[in-house]
């Protein structure tokens, strides 16, 4: 067997190593998928649903006329999944909504208005006098299926929100 010196060894080594770490570093970075979205509409009441499958939840509850929309993407080269959507039309009350989120955060806007999640993912948005209110509020939305119609009866048995679709009072 030869003999090979002590430094060309070490050489052949940190080289050796130096590719390893090169190699791991050029892996895509992994992103979490877009959020299944739910909608419907009907009896005056629309909502629009988001479930990730890392266990975050977002629910819109409006009032608003006309169509709506979403649309979701995510990128291995971006850590975030991007989706966003619209209610309502042209010339008439009307919004809309983008998300920004990876596994451990997401930025939420309403019509370019951020919300902290923190606060409560549902979301209650009501046109009044050819304007758009919007109500947050805390929920447990995994008590909440993920399918139409019992995702509409919780929101038909939710006392503050249809007290907030039908114009009563309560915390913005």
């Amino acid at each position: 067997m030869r003999h090979v010196p002590w430094s060309l060894r070490s050489f052949v080594l940190v080289v050796l190593a130096g590719a390893l770490v090169a190699v791991a570093g050029c892996q895509p970075e992994s992103t979490i998928g877009g959020p299944a979205m739910l909608t419907s509409s009907g009896s005056g009441i629309s909502f629009t649903y988001l479930k990730w499958d890392s266990g975050r939840r977002i629910l819109l509850v409006d009032d608003i006329g006309g169509g709506r929309g979403s649309s979701s993407s995510s990128s291995s080269s971006d850590p975030l999944s991007h989706s966003k959507g619209y209610a309502g039309k042209e010339g008439a009350p009307n919004y809309k909504w983008t998300c920004d989120a990876n596994d451990t955060s997401a930025t939420f806007k309403i019509d370019g208005t951020e919300y902290d999640l923190a606060n409560g993912a549902l979301f209650v948005v009501k046109a009044k006098d050819g304007k758009i209110e919007v109500h947050q509020l805390k929920r447990d939305l995994s008590a909440i299926l993920y399918e139409a119609e019992g995702c509409r009866q919780a929101i038909e048995k939710d006392v503050e929100i249809q007290k907030l679709l039908k114009g009563g009072e309560a915390t913005k």
